[in-house]
């Protein structure tokens, strides 16, 4: 998926487990049955687990996973230093 700035804000894919927040970028967003994972290409997305109410912030080359149980809370991986996982309120999909 790709997304261009415009004039709106910001754009957010929300899936069942995690919302991704695009900073003008190009990421991967994978929804399967008991998780879902964002994977940034280009640019910055910021992600919140809605289980957990975790954010962070990927930068390319970058993922996170978030399950449907959330016990583990966001599950960062990539290259590059990861940055901090803040704790938000947790919530659900809307």
């Amino acid at each position: 998926m790709k997304a261009q700035r415009r004039d709106r804000k910001h754009f957010e894919v929300q899936t069942p487990y995690l919302a991704a927040v695009v900073k003008g970028t190009e990421f991967i967003v994978t929804v399967e049955r008991h998780a879902a994972e964002v994977q940034v290409m280009s640019g910055e997305v910021e992600v919140a687990g809605f289980k957990s109410g975790q954010i962070a912030l990927l930068l390319p080359g970058q993922a996170a996973r978030a399950s449907s149980q959330g016990g583990r809370g966001l599950m960062l991986r990539g290259s590059g230093v990861l940055g901090p996982v803040r704790q938000g309120v947790p919530g659900k999909a809307i």
